[in-house]
């Protein structure tokens, strides 16, 4: 899988303006980042992408997070999310094949 590289929702190009390209390990990471920042229904080109943030159990809400961003990276294989911590943003670390990166995920509205 390639895929080019987004920084702040927008392509990132090189010096000579072309656009940086991701292989496949940057680019797996990148996609699930994407599904966990995304609110579902929003993204008009696929509308199940994304998370279903409306839907967060407030008595048990670290679980319920971690269920609702596992719930979003379903489609992908051997890709899942493990939340840290509940802050301004959310902080996960993200397994895809046997690699784990840690980032943090976003919601905005």
């Amino acid at each position: 899988m390639t895929d080019i590289l987004l920084e702040n929702g927008c392509p990132v190009r090189d010096s000579k303006g072309n656009y940086v390209r991701l292989g496949d390990p940057d680019a797996r990471f990148q996609r699930a980042f994407i599904a966990m920042t995304v609110r579902r229904g929003t993204f008009i080109y696929n509308r199940s992408l994304g998370v279903r943030y409306n839907d967060v159990d407030a008595r048990d809400l670290e679980q319920s997070v971690a269920l609702l961003l596992n719930e979003a990276l379903a489609p992908y294989e051997h890709t899942c999310a493990e939340v840290f911590d509940l802050g301004d943003a959310i902080g996960v670390d993200v397994t895809v094949d046997d690699e784990t990166r840690e980032g943090e995920v976003r919601t905005y509205g």
